[in-house]
């Protein structure tokens, strides 16, 4: 079977370094990896990709035999599940969308349509910014069709009667 394992292991085997991913690249997500062995690096981006323990085992390299138990035991330990959570951890505030950041985009938005002079954009840009803010409401109108009933509670309709059930003199 040419350069491989006789179980055909090498084909399986991910093309890409861990270094070489794009999640590995970035500074946040190197450093959460720096610890740990290359194969197990690749593993925590593998896992992250699929969510399969079993499957990232065999991208990272590993043998198939046996490959769901060992993956198992792989991703409960303490310095691979901590690289997976760190890893978690840096995607969940990166996916966070604040009120800050849609701020920013709108006024980045705004600053592209008056470079590229784009009077509509530019506008749309800034009323996006203002509905963002709470400075305009759209205003809905609202219309009844058929036979619509309204029905309020029952109101005394002498002010004697109110006076009475108050405990005040008349």
């Amino acid at each position: 079977m040419g350069g491989g394992t006789p179980d055909g292991e090498a084909d399986r085997r991910v093309s890409q370094s861990p270094a070489q991913t794009p999640l590995a690249r970035e500074p946040d997500f190197a450093s959460a990896l720096s610890g740990l062995r290359a194969k197990h690096a690749a593993f925590v981006v593998a896992y992250l990709a699929t969510g399969n323990a079993t499957e990232a085992y065999r991208r990272a390299g590993y043998s198939t035999r046996y490959a769901s138990r060992l993956a198992y035991k792989l991703v409960h330990r303490r310095d691979i599940a901590a690289a997976i959570e760190a890893c978690r951890a840096i995607k969940a505030r990166e996916a966070e969308y604040t009120f800050d950041k849609a701020s920013a985009e709108l006024d980045d938005a705004a600053s592209f349509a008056r470079a590229t002079k784009n009077a509509m954009a530019f506008v749309r840009a800034r009323e996006l910014k203002a509905k963002l803010w709470g400075h305009l409401v759209e205003r809905q109108d609202i219309r009844a069709q058929g036979d619509v009933i309204f029905r309020f509670p029952e109101r005394h309709s002498e002010p004697a009667a109110i006076a009475d059930q108050s405990g005040e003199p008349s």
